[in-house]
Formats: structure tokens, sequence, C-alpha cells
């Protein structure tokens, strides 16, 4: 058993580099190609917007503890998650995770009022970039989205006040401020800030 364990954790140390990523390089574009490093990037993708949790949690098992999923259990069926991924062979996922609260009580938001975030909402996403450069795959974070479900670019105007998502200037001011906690996010679990992780493949401003 503990031989197991050192060869597991020699693997883990080998597939991550001095600073915990996985990736040498950022994607870039050049002209009508995505490249890693001097490579031409192609990827196999799904979408996985649930992948943190933050929809579901115990709604319908455990109504009384409302939408929180117990941490440690978040974590084992997350990392499950990332095994049947690498296993398909999938390189990209993408996903939500920048909830935004509509009020409903429906689900748990990761903006929660003007330039207020959920700490625990976040931890999520922080989990889910270490597990995708343990497992090598790229993320793509989608940040803010139209249709009404778990929040909608309607939704963050509200906690505004209201007006016209792309024009009102106390939104976009909200919207900046909520790019830059994202940008500059310390990840709890590998020390990396969110702007410096190569395993975010892109950010979606929009859905």
């Amino acid at each position: 058993m503990i031989v197991r364990f050192v060869y597991a954790l020699i693997s883990l140390l080998l597939a991550l580099d001095a600073s915990g990523q996985a990736f040498t390089h950022f994607i870039t574009r050049e002209g009508d190609k995505l490249k890693d490093g001097n490579k031409v990037f192609r990827f196999i993708s799904v979408n996985t917007p649930n992948i943190t949790g933050q929809y579901d949690g115990y709604k319908n098992t455990n109504p009384a503890s409302g939408y929180i999923y117990d941490p440690m259990e978040l974590s084992y069926e997350m990392e499950a998650y990332f095994k049947d991924m690498a296993q398909m062979g999938v390189t990209t996922i993408r996903t939500w995770g920048i909830t935004v609260e509509d009020g409903t009580g429906e689900f748990e938001a990761l903006v929660t009022g003007p330039r207020a975030y959920n700490e625990t909402a976040f931890r999520r996403i922080d989990k889910m970039l270490e597990l995708a450069n343990k497992y090598k795959i790229r993320v793509i974070l989608c940040l803010v989205k139209e249709n009404k479900f778990w929040g909608s670019t309607e939704s963050f105007s509200k906690l505004y006040g209201g007006g016209d998502y792309y024009t009102t200037p106390a939104v976009k001011d909200g919207f900046k401020d909520l790019l830059r906690v994202v940008a500059n996010r310390k990840n709890q679990f590998t020390g990396q800030l969110y702007k410096n992780d190569k395993a975010i493949m892109a950010w979606e401003f929009g859905n």
C-alpha cells in the first residue's frame, strides 16, 4: 500500500512542473489557428456546466442542508468526472461556474451582490482548475450568459440597479470588477493566480 502511494505521488509530481502547472504554454491564436507553442492545437471537448456542483448540491437528497455540497464529497465526484473525461480522450472542457444571484433561491450564486462574491463557490472552481492541471485538460471558462438559468446578464444588471447589461455604466463597472477578481483570484489548492494558469484555454465573456 505504501509503495503504491509513493508511486502515485511521484507520478503526480512528474505530471506537474515546478509551479504546479501541467502545461508549458498558454493557448494562443495565429490567424485562424489555435497554437500550443509552435504546434497547432486541436482538441476534443465536452460541455460540463455542472462540474463544480453549484447548481445541484443536495437539492433533492437533503433539502434541509440547502444547495451546498460537502466539499470532500464534491472533490471525489469532480475527480471521477475528470478521470472519465481523460479516459475518453477529452482534452478541453467548457464550463460555467460564475453563477449570479437572481432571487429565486434555486441555486448557490458565486456573484451574490454588487462586488460581492461567494468564497465557497470560488473554491469549487479552484478545485476544478487543480484537477484540470492534474489530468491535463484545458478549460474554457464562461463568465456570464444570456439565458435565465443560474443567473444571467439580466440578473447581473439588476444587482447594479438595472439597465442594459452592455451599456449601463454601473453594470459595466460591476463586470470589470468581476473580471479583476476572477483574473487575480489565487487558487487555494495550487497557489496560482487564475490569470497565470495555463489550464485556462479561453475566457468566454457571454453565452
